[in-house]
């Protein structure tokens, strides 16, 4: 299944812009509804422990509400008075608090796929590799956008990326995004 949907994926950003635009979108929706199961199948993993006569008021009250960061929150407060937290709800709420980030990074790349905005796409898009997700499509759709925007003519190189006349090593500090390697970075 996964690779029948790379596959069209890949095929659409071979087509039109509109086609590809709706094929990613699609494939994001997907990718936001995968993060928001994760979450939800988290939360509903905590929701026993709620019934458990040994949880704090204020864990309960936090899972209760379905809130990262209430959860986290208690949980230091009680550890910092000398209250023991179960290892299971520990390890719960940081699977919630890294299931929540990957929901609302997902949820932020399908909101700047539909405003078809590069640049925030390449900017969640970060977000999300540097929490081990495949954004692939989206750095391509991305690459399509600047593409099209400038007519369908690849970027003009900048001369800083050329060695200069004096034989010194040129800055690359100000080098362009690379079109034909997006995931190289510029």
């Amino acid at each position: 299944d996964h690779v029948d949907k790379t596959a069209a994926v890949s095929e659409a950003l071979q087509a039109d812009a509109q086609d590809a635009a709706r094929v990613v979108k699609e494939h994001c929706e997907a990718a936001v509804g995968a993060a928001a199961g994760r979450l939800s199948r988290i939360w509903s993993e905590l929701q026993p422990e709620v019934a458990k006569a040994e949880l704090h008021p204020s864990l309960a009250d936090a899972i209760q509400a379905r809130s990262v960061f209430s959860l986290i929150d208690a949980a230091l407060e009680l550890k910092r008075i000398g209250t023991q937290v179960e290892r299971r709800v520990q390890h719960l709420a940081f699977e919630a608090s890294v299931a929540e980030e990957a929901w609302l990074v997902r949820k932020s790349i399908l909101d700047a796929v539909v405003r078809a905005d590069s640049n925030d796409i390449e900017l969640w898009t970060e977000q999300a590799k540097s929490a081990g997700e495949d954004v692939s499509v989206e750095v391509a759709y991305a690459a399509m956008l600047r593409w099209t925007a400038n007519g369908g003519i690849p970027p003009q190189k900048k001369s800083s990326e050329f060695p200069n006349d004096s034989g010194q090593p040129c800055d690359r500090s100000s080098r362009d995004f690379d079109y034909f390697h997006p995931e190289v970075g510029g």
